[in-house]
């Protein structure tokens, strides 16, 4: 009988103490965006080709390498490390004016607030409004009047 109320309350103690870590690890992970996600996989491909390209220069210089070999792998991985920074930047300018429009909304939002007059655009979206809509046409975002 005390060996099954030992065993409940290290269970319980147990629980106790991992429950803080798990649920931590679920709002990290649902803080994690597509375009953040996306981004963070670019970085690391275009870090393991880095390391590869690494690699590739000590075989040429230890001799496991012939020249026309490492000539030929180099020019392949550097190609694929061009196209991935190519595809960063593209994602970052995309993230950016995403962010711009975003906040230009919110700001023009804030000034007719101020102002005392219905926002011409959604805060959500950016989309136009009209002056007597209490909700986007757009993304459906109540609109404040």
């Amino acid at each position: 009988m005390n060996e099954i109320i030992s065993y409940l309350l290290l269970f319980a103690t147990c629980a106790y103490v991992l429950y803080p870590l798990f649920k931590r690890q679920k709002a990290i992970l649902g803080a994690v965006d597509t375009q953040n996600l996306q981004v963070l996989e670019l970085s690391h491909q275009k870090n393991l080709i880095a390391d590869t390209l690494s690699d590739l220069e000590f075989d040429l210089q230890t001799g496991k390498l012939s020249h026309e070999n490492y000539n030929m792998l180099a020019e392949e991985h550097q190609s694929m490390q061009r196209e991935i920074e190519r595809k960063l930047q593209a994602v970052s300018a995309g993230g950016r004016q995403e962010i711009k429009l975003s906040l230009e909304a919110e700001i023009a939002a804030e000034v007719q607030r101020l102002r005392g007059k219905a926002p011409a655009s959604c805060p959500q979206c950016g989309h136009r409004v009209g002056a007597n809509d209490k909700f986007c046409a757009s993304c459906g975002a109540k609109l404040s009047t």
